[in-house]
């Protein structure tokens, strides 16, 4: 009995990891398709041409062909990651996309992975759907460290079916200021810890499996 209810939460935190991805209302979230699918008032240019002036954005998967000064961080996910250098203009929406398929009066979570690419000025997020900011007395400060952090914010739609998401530097130094973004999601369903957790857990799981099965043969 114990062995089947151990297995069952290994594929039962694997069922919620499909879940989740599976309802996130985003397009191309994760920049896998690269510059396409949303929206930006920074300019774009290619990961090796460098992000100069300030307020420049590339699709890529090395923070350093842009800048041999940023740090060394690789995509939370997958093979690409959204390249920032802030801009000094204020309200600059970093991303953009407007998804439809909204359900009325529901509860969603906007969300998205951060990580900074200098570690002086982090960057200052703030979150909005459809004009209004989600968190305008605080906005998200990423981390100085080069870790990724995952950030997310509660919006009820309420007579909206479609929601225009925008996320916003608030920062506006020009000395640092670099981050990379990575997936971006809108879905019912609060964020849960990234696949690499689930990947340790079900191992985890795997061996308590393993450790009672040979438990009861040696019995």
């Amino acid at each position: 009995m114990k062995l089947k209810f151990l297995t069952l939460m290994v594929l039962t935190s694997l069922s919620i990891s499909s879940q989740v991805r599976a309802e996130n209302l985003v397009v191309n979230g994760g920049f896998e398709d690269g510059n396409q699918s949303f929206s930006s008032s920074y300019g774009f240019t290619d990961e090796k041409d460098g992000l100069y002036p300030t307020g420049k954005y590339a699709i890529g998967s090395m923070p350093e062909f842009s800048n041999p000064y940023f740090m060394h961080v690789r995509p939370n996910e997958g093979n690409n990651m959204m390249i920032v250098n802030g801009s000094a203009t204020p309200d600059g929406i970093v991303w953009s996309q407007i998804v439809s398929n909204v359900l009325a009066n529901t509860n969603y979570y906007f969300s998205t992975f951060v990580a900074s690419v200098s570690p002086s000025n982090p960057a200052q997020l703030s979150f909005s759907i459809n004009g209004v900011s989600l968190n305008p007395v605080e906005p998200f400060l990423a981390t100085e460290d080069g870790g990724w952090k995952q950030f997310h914010a509660v919006w009820n739609s309420g007579n909206s079916t479609t929601a225009e998401l925008s996320l916003i530097n608030k920062n506006l130094i020009g000395h640092g200021n670099d981050f990379v973004l990575d997936n971006i999601a809108l879905a019912t369903t609060a964020p849960v810890p990234e696949p690499e957790t689930y990947a340790l857990m079900g191992l985890g799981l795997v061996g308590l499996l393993a450790a009672r099965r040979r438990k009861l043969q040696s019995v």
